[in-house]
């Protein structure tokens, strides 16, 4: 199994943000067995304040170890290039794991929409993830790709 950090933006709609994410985690554990998607900056939203710069700056710390220990296996990009996502990009480089822009093949895959129950993968929480089949193939193929 790989251990994937996922970069996504948190600031600015920080609660949408965090959705958006959570989706993405989710889609990935239930369609793709081989991969850990690893976010661990939602445990530090959980507890600090993303708008405090002490307290984000201490979170960036935190998410900086990963890099400098090499404990993931690459970075993945989930959505647009903020500061942060590219301060974990050049982390990553400097430490030669490999990033991998998936922020368009994710904004093709997930999307909520109450009105097409053939296709959807429902939660405990009872969202209801849409996954076209046309759209999973292209991740599919995005991954055996990006793997070689």
């Amino acid at each position: 199994m790989k251990l994937i950090y996922l970069a996504h933006p948190i600031g600015g709609n920080v609660s949408g943000n965090i959705m958006r994410l959570s989706r993405i985690i989710r889609y990935i554990n239930l369609k793709h067995h081989d991969i850990i998607p690893f976010a661990p900056y939602i445990s530090d939203l959980l507890a600090m304040n993303d708008g405090d710069e002490s307290e984000r700056s201490r979170g960036f710390m935190n998410n900086r170890h990963y890099f400098d220990h090499k404990i993931i296996d690459a970075l993945w990009i989930c959505g647009n290039i903020t500061s942060g996502v590219a301060a974990e990009m050049n982390w990553a480089l400097q430490n030669k794991i490999p990033v991998i822009n998936m922020a368009d093949v994710f904004d093709q895959i997930i999307e909520i929409n109450e009105t097409r129950p053939d296709y959807h993968i429902n939660g405990t929480d009872g969202i209801e993830f849409k996954v076209c089949g046309r759209c999973s193939r292209i991740l599919d193929v995005e991954l055996e790709n990006k793997k070689q």
